[in-house]
């Protein structure tokens, strides 16, 4: 009977020891578990902080995106306004210069004397009365 006493003794002790043995992986287990719980909930601040982050990034991109938008369509108003007035200004240079020339031909100046008097080429002189002259043609009336 002592013999089956040893044995069992010497199997509660191995179950003892394969108890405590799984006992501590599960320790083990549920450490490491809570460790990389602890790690992601750290990767998951860090993720939030680096997303806000970028968020104020972007809002302060597109508020230098609009006031950029908004200064350039303050220049182009500005030029098309420019652009305009000059047109207007070549428009009644023009205008003067066909009267300037018309003065002078009905003073029965030359062209190459016009040309010379208002410092511009006998071709635009002389395509300026050929327009003149056709355009009164048309308005003169066929018998």
């Amino acid at each position: 009977m002592e013999i089956i006493q040893v044995i069992l003794d010497g199997l509660l002790i191995l179950l003892a020891i394969f108890l405590i043995a799984e006992i501590r992986k599960k320790q083990s287990i549920k450490k490491q578990a809570e460790e990389f719980i602890l790690s992601m909930e750290t990767f998951l601040k860090e993720s939030k902080k680096i997303s806000q982050q970028f968020e104020e990034n972007l809002d302060e991109k597109k508020h230098i995106i609009k006031t950029l938008l908004t200064e350039l369509n303050e220049k182009i108003e500005e030029a098309n306004k420019y652009l305009n007035k000059q047109e207007y200004t070549e428009t009644q240079d023009l205008e003067n210069l066909k009267n300037k020339i018309l003065v002078l031909h009905k003073q029965n100046l030359g062209i190459d004397e016009i040309a010379q008097k208002l410092n511009k080429p006998k071709d635009e002189i002389e395509l300026i009365l050929n327009l003149r002259t056709n355009r009164f043609a048309k308005d003169i009336p066929k018998s």
